[in-house]
């Protein structure tokens, strides 16, 4: 949420200054504008999509895609001093970190995880196989 607020702040010092007078100022400003409106979009998508079909974690760069077969399984790690986030163990060996889940409330990643793992199994069975 604080990504969105700082984005719609630029955004409304944008339309502000769209109306300064010299042309470089207008097109710099509607730079800005264009720049922020993609800020809060990309802010605003922010977080974990869980479904039938898999994880999808949304951060502001690209989406990361991770199909429920290909996950072998789903863990609580600690990654730093009282912090708490979920590891996907991939059957090709990978981990991969879910930092959206990152928090200092261990049972908040636990539910998490509980959640996640019920989804995998009405997904690909209780096994995986």
């Amino acid at each position: 949420m604080i990504i969105v607020a700082v984005g719609l702040v630029f955004f409304l010092i944008s339309v502000e200054g769209i109306a300064l007078e010299p042309l470089g100022a207008k097109i710099m400003y509607a730079v800005i504008l264009v720049l922020s409106v993609g800020w809060i979009h990309q802010g605003a998508r922010i977080g974990l999509v869980i479904g039938p079909g898999g994880i999808v974690e949304r951060s502001m760069g690209r989406p990361h895609r991770i199909a429920w077969p290909d996950v072998a399984e789903v863990a609580v790690a600690t990654s730093g001093p009282g912090v708490s986030m979920i590891v996907l163990r991939l059957r090709d060996g990978r981990a991969v970190q879910l930092r959206g889940t990152a928090g200092y409330r261990k049972k908040r990643v636990e539910d998490i995880e509980r959640r996640l793992n019920a989804f995998r199994s009405a997904a690909i069975g209780p096994t995986g196989d």
